[in-house]
């Protein structure tokens, strides 16, 4: 059996969150579901189910620079751009699936005298692909 790697929380394709890089404090999941809604003549509306959206993971997180690593969100939107589906796996060995990155944002604050940032507040939207 393979040794799992403690300090990873989560991968996504080839990015790791863990305890060393891109760690997330927040990580949240939606279920939605798609109704088709007919009128009827004298009642209510009706509906009737359809299909299961895609599921929706948010990881929100920070990373300090001190020991480098302010590219790092840019570099995962990069990967995004190519719009090419990516394995989700979380640090248990569980597999999420095929994601593909929907949203990316980064806030970078407490600056050095250079203007690099200190700290950086980064959320990744996920989408489970087909």
């Amino acid at each position: 059996m393979a040794e799992i790697d403690r300090r990873v929380m989560m991968g996504l394709g080839p990015f790791r969150f863990g305890m060393a890089e891109r760690p997330y404090q927040q990580a949240a999941r939606q279920w939605s579901f798609e109704y088709a809604k007919k009128g009827r003549l004298g009642g209510k509306t009706a509906q009737q189910y359809v299909t299961e959206a895609p599921q929706v993971i948010t990881l929100s997180g920070v990373i300090y620079t001190r020991h480098g690593g302010a590219d790092q969100i840019a570099v995962m939107a990069a990967a995004a751009g190519k719009g090419l589906p990516m394995l989700l796996a979380d640090g248990s060995g569980r597999n999420w699936g095929q994601v593909v990155i929907t949203r990316l944002s980064e806030t970078a604050t407490y600056f050095y005298p250079d203007g690099r940032p200190r700290k950086i507040e980064f959320d990744v939207e996920l989408e489970s692909y087909g």
